[in-house]
């Protein structure tokens, strides 16, 4: 499963979903929209609950308002200093 489109409660989110077995991860992406949407919250806490019980490592990366150019370079002079 590497993306697709999932229905909760009759609305539909376009969450992206990347499997990786061979390093047991698992990695749920988030749209703005999705990030803010309570039905979206539930059908990731249940999609978090079936990996973990598959003993993959669950990582939920959320879309945010901030500059990533900006974001970027801050991380990069913290970790080069």
């Amino acid at each position: 499963m590497s993306a697709g489109i999932i229905s909760v409660d009759s609305r539909r989110y376009i969450m992206r979903l990347k499997i990786n077995e061979d390093k047991h991860r698992a990695e749920i992406w988030l749209t703005r929209k999705e990030n803010s949407d309570d039905n979206a919250a539930a059908k990731v806490r249940e999609l978090i609950n079936e990996f973990r019980s598959k003993k993959l490592f669950v990582v939920v990366f959320r879309s945010g308002a901030d500059d990533i150019a900006e974001r970027t370079g801050m991380l990069l002079r913290n970790n080069i200093s």
